[in-house]
């Protein structure tokens, strides 16, 4: 199965987690994300996580409390991101702060939604429904 992100993250420190990105997506360079019918690819879903990781790490507070909240230690944050479940953890994060959120989409230039249709389109639930059900 080919993978989006060759890179190996988990060479990567803490902080230098955010160069790594730098080198494999440039953020904010190919500005709104194409969208079709109100969903998005997985591509651009999980490069929209990697944007908003990138997001997180360019400033201490935003990426301490992601890491506080989520439980995360900084060294599965390396190993995390490569994948879907850890990209769909940086996006749930986003969407359960407005603020952050809606920062993040103005300096992304994407749409307030975009975050949302990548969530879904890494294979999780809609953020509408009751994630306490079974």
């Amino acid at each position: 199965m080919a993978t989006l992100f060759p890179f190996n993250f988990a060479d990567c420190g803490l902080k230098g987690l955010r160069h790594c990105l730098s080198r494999q997506v440039s953020p904010r360079e190919s500005g709104p994300k194409t969208r079709e019918n109100g969903v998005l690819n997985s591509e651009d879903a999980q490069i929209l996580a990697l944007h908003a990781l990138t997001f997180l790490l360019e400033d201490s507070q935003r990426i301490e409390g992601f890491l506080r909240m989520t439980g995360i230690e900084p060294h599965d944050l390396r190993q995390m991101v490569a994948e879907k479940h850890g990209q769909a953890a940086i996006l749930d994060y986003l969407l359960g702060n407005e603020t952050l959120l809606l920062a993040f989409t103005a300096e992304e230039g994407c749409h307030d939604q975009d975050p949302a249709l990548a969530r879904k389109a890494l294979g999780g639930r809609a953020m509408t429904q009751d994630w306490t059900s079974a």
